[in-house]
């Protein structure tokens, strides 16, 4: 199993794409992105169930997107990457 620490603070575009630390690019294969009690957290898949899931993919310039859907109502352009163990949480700041 892997796990997630640390704490970071990131830009997020327009497009709701953000970079990731580069400790956590190569594990985000076997991880989804999902909504769990109002925070946007990536974890493993089939770890717990959430009614919300989706996949989550790193594009040719090693950034993943926010679906939409997990980010209505955000405006600011700064977010925090929050390492949790088994999973990572993404806030608005």
């Amino acid at each position: 199993m892997f796990y997630f620490y640390g704490k970071w603070k990131r830009n997020i575009d327009d497009r709701g794409r953000i970079y990731l630390p580069p400790v956590f690019r190569k594990k985000l294969k076997k991880c989804i992105i999902t909504l769990n009690k109002g925070n946007i957290q990536i974890c493993e898949k089939g770890e717990l169930p959430f009614p919300e899931i989706y996949p989550l993919k790193l594009d040719k310039e090693r950034r993943i997107s926010i679906p939409l859907q997990l980010r209505k109502g955000w405006t600011g352009k700064v977010i925090e990457l929050i390492g949790k163990g088994e999973y990572l949480e993404i806030r608005r700041i």
